[in-house]
């Protein structure tokens, strides 16, 4: 894949001493419509760092997700990871099943062959109830604004809120209020799964892309960055689908190529952007929202060792 762009890595603030830093360049755009993904690619993994992922280990039998025995509560779950490798979960990871569905609240690490309360929120407002106390993998992270207001705001109103939005602009209504009115209505899923492969498919093949930045009707919208590539190539499709859907959503769609300066220029914000450790993840400010997460003594940023993944947004603030 050509490179378009090389960008010097900067030095995270972090408090720990950093490593020596990969570089990171821009590649070739792929479009489908109004969105884009411009792939970031690394000289060198960012951490090589091993994870299994959600949709890995439900496959493989390797993880249990229930209600909190004996104490149900909406915005926690109890993960039992029996992997050898830390499972990572992505804010966002839309879990159903329960007395109700849930996304993942915020980027969480459960260690190998360990339990862990998962802070979650609740995506289906009219609904306490289900036989079955366990959940599976809906394949796909909720839509942006959801997944911010769960990672940013941590805020369960604010969450119903953007799902009842959500449902809104879609023309989709359900008993229960559930984010799934939308994600899961079939045409919608059809659209969404068709242009989210055809996106990946055109970024996944160069080993050393690991991660992009996406763009809507030509403008930075946000951005997703893994470990490494393989780690990329085993979650990146999921990521994608909630850009899809988020594409879906749009009032007004424009086939405008992506502005590769302004994207220059935000990849460099994500590089040099401060950071602050709170409840194991950390939150970008400085021209740049967002959050990482990681293992292996990650201290924040690309120079550390340990970086699992990370979402940024334009703007400033954060957790």
């Amino acid at each position: 894949m050509k490179e378009v762009f090389l960008i010097g890595a900067l030095l995270a603030q972090t408090v720990h001493t950093p490593l020596s830093p990969p570089k990171f360049s821009l590649g070739k755009p792929v479009q489908e419509g109004c969105i884009a993904l411009v792939p970031v690619i690394s000289e060198k993994p960012i951490s090589r760092e091993k994870y299994i992922t959600l949709s890995e280990a439900i496959r493989q039998k390797l993880v249990e997700i229930i209600e909190v025995p004996g104490m149900e509560q909406v915005n926690s779950l109890e993960v039992r990871n029996r992997a050898e490798l830390p499972l990572l979960l992505f804010a966002g990871e839309l879990l159903l099943g329960g007395k109700q569905d849930r996304i993942v609240g915020k980027d969480t690490i459960v260690p190998p062959r360990s339990s862990l309360q998962v802070p979650v929120f609740c995506v289906e407002h009219g609904r306490w109830r289900g036989e079955k106390l366990s959940f599976g993998d809906s394949g796909m992270l909720v839509n942006d604004e959801v997944r911010q207001a769960a990672a940013q705001s941590k805020n369960q109103q604010e969450v119903w809120n953007k799902v009842a939005e959500t449902n809104a602009k879609a023309g989709k209504t359900a008993d229960t209020g559930t984010i799934q009115a939308t994600l899961s209505d079939p045409e919608v899923q059809k659209r969404i799964s068709a242009v989210a492969s055809k996106l990946f498919a055109g970024v996944v093949g160069d080993d050393n892309v690991i991660g992009v930045i996406c763009t809507l009707n030509g403008s930075v919208n946000s951005a997703d960055l893994f470990s490494n590539h393989d780690l990329f190539a085993a979650s990146g499709l999921k990521v994608i689908k909630s850009y899809a859907a988020d594409a879906e959503l749009l009032s007004v769609k424009k086939n405008v190529p992506p502005d590769l300066k302004a994207c220059e220029a935000f990849l460099q914000k994500i590089v040099s952007a401060s950071r602050v450790a709170r409840e194991g993840v950390y939150y970008l400010s400085g021209g740049v929202r967002g959050f990482e997460a990681g293992s292996g003594g990650f201290g924040g940023g690309f120079g550390g060792g340990g970086f699992g993944h990370g979402n940024y947004k334009p703007g400033s603030g954060g957790g």
